[in-house]
């Protein structure tokens, strides 16, 4: 593996779970809420200043959120967050593998989320083999 197919970034501050979408009032306007916004412009930003640039290559994506605060919040919401504020350089369609870890930190300092990503190659799909007659045959006779 190159080294330009792996990347690795820390963004610093308190992981923040995507929100639901609101809606407005009576206009029925809807919006994402501004500190899942905020957050998604910060993972953008860092993983740019750390070489990550627009590919077409599939993506295993390890991501380990660390947070102080102790009140209930999905890991599936994190890094949705995560992804959306990486969909300038690849679409969630090509991540092949995730791992993902939340863990408790002591203190608001020391908050922070961990990236690696790595590109690989396309992976060829395997060719299914055809059936022959006679397994066609047993099929519909059970």
């Amino acid at each position: 593996m190159r080294k330009s197919d792996e990347i690795k970034f820390t963004i610093p501050g308190k992981p923040i779970p995507l929100a639901r979408v609101r809606a407005s009032g009576k206009s029925k306007t809807f919006y994402i809420p501004q500190h899942s916004k905020e957050f998604q412009k910060k993972v953008k930003v860092y993983a740019y200043n750390a070489g990550l640039r627009k590919t077409r290559k599939n993506i295993y994506l390890k991501a380990v959120f660390y947070r102080a605060d102790k009140r209930r919040c999905d890991i599936d919401n994190l890094l949705k967050n995560l992804l959306d504020g990486l969909r300038s350089f690849f679409n969630d369609a090509q991540v092949i593998a995730l791992e993902a870890t939340k863990l408790l930190c002591e203190s608001e300092e020391e908050e922070r989320t961990e990236v690696i990503i790595r590109k690989k190659d396309k992976i060829v799909p395997v060719k299914k083999k055809k059936k022959k007659k006679n397994d066609k045959q047993m099929e519909n006779n059970n």
